[in-house]
């Protein structure tokens, strides 16, 4: 009796559990339950279609080029040694080249306002796009912790500047740990920072994006302006030339960059319909053909500038 009594429950406290972390899929609008789609996979409805005109489009692609690893990437270049015109050929060149992609499966997000799970059913099948999925899947989670520890280390420099006791900071970590306690402090802030923005329904979250449109071009022009008043002005920086030495090197070199340019959105280039299935009209997704160069290599150019007047000042 007292083995069936543990028994029973043993398999309550087990389905109690099971209700507590299974989540239960929202149903679908107009397929069955527990079938192949749900409210998240269902085609947007008309009234949830919020990007009405192709100014939200551009506000996603502005406040996504001006950002730190678009920066980075072009810093990065000039620290391989380029120029500043082969790094601005590669940025330029490399844009041009992932915008196809983007407008294509852009578009059909648009047309048929779908998400990335559901497109790429045509392709890899019901089961296949499993795969799919999860893989696009762990690569957010390694971009999100990337971008994370880049964010981390301009909270750190932000929190040194206030408080200047910040930079003896005691270390409780060892030095396998490849990170130190503020580091870790400054990570854990600036994950905290977004994590409310997480929780916002895709189709209010273009508010963000008109914000950073705003924001993120006054900050990016005004270190524009301290970086050349700085360095004594454009000259000294665009006289700068690339330090590789040789022709093969220096293909290589640009190659790579190039690379690396198409690499930074590739991912985004397959998964654009999660954004553009809130599109009214499918042409407002044709704009990223322009925009999409113009935004990364007006924000590159400046990457590039203010990197090259580092090295001055």
């Amino acid at each position: 009796m007292v083995k069936l009594e543990n028994t029973a429950e043993d398999g309550n406290c087990t389905k109690l559990l099971q209700q507590k972390i299974i989540l239960t899929p929202y149903p679908s609008s107009f397929a069955p339950s527990n079938s192949w789609s749900n409210k998240d996979l269902d085609p947007v409805p008309p009234h949830d279609r919020s990007w009405s005109n192709p100014f939200y489009v551009i506000a996603y692609w502005i406040s996504d080029a001006f950002t730190v690893s678009t920066w980075s990437m072009a810093s990065s270049m000039i620290a391989l040694g380029l120029g500043w015109k082969a790094a601005f050929a590669a940025i330029v060149i490399g844009h041009s080249i992932i915008a196809i992609p983007i407008c294509l499966n852009g578009w059909a997000g648009a047309y048929l306002h779908v998400s990335f799970p559901v497109i790429t059913r045509a392709s890899f099948g019901m089961i296949g796009n499993c795969f799919v999925v999860v893989s696009r899947g762990f690569l957010a989670i390694i971009w999100g912790a990337v971008q994370t520890y880049i964010g981390s280390e301009c909270i750190k420099q932000m929190i040194n500047a206030i408080w200047p006791s910040f930079q003896t900071f005691p270390n409780h970590l060892p030095e396998s740990a490849k990170i130190t306690s503020a580091g870790l402090l400054s990570f854990l802030i600036y994950f905290l920072i977004p994590l409310p923005f997480v929780l916002m329904p895709m189709r209010k979250i273009k508010w963000l994006f008109v914000v950073k449109t705003i924001i993120m071009p006054i900050a990016t022009i005004t270190i524009l302006i301290w970086a050349v008043k700085t360095a004594g002005g454009t000259g000294p920086i665009l006289a700068q030339s690339g330090t590789i030495k040789g022709r093969w090197p220096m293909i290589w070199a640009w190659l790579s960059s190039l690379n690396s340019v198409l690499g930074n959105f590739a991912t985004l280039s397959c998964n654009i319909g999660d954004f553009t299935r809130f599109a009214r009209k499918p042409s407002n997704t044709w704009i990223q053909a322009l925009i999409i160069p113009f935004a990364f290599s007006a924000f590159g150019l400046i990457g590039i500038i203010v990197s090259s007047a580092s090295a001055i000042i």
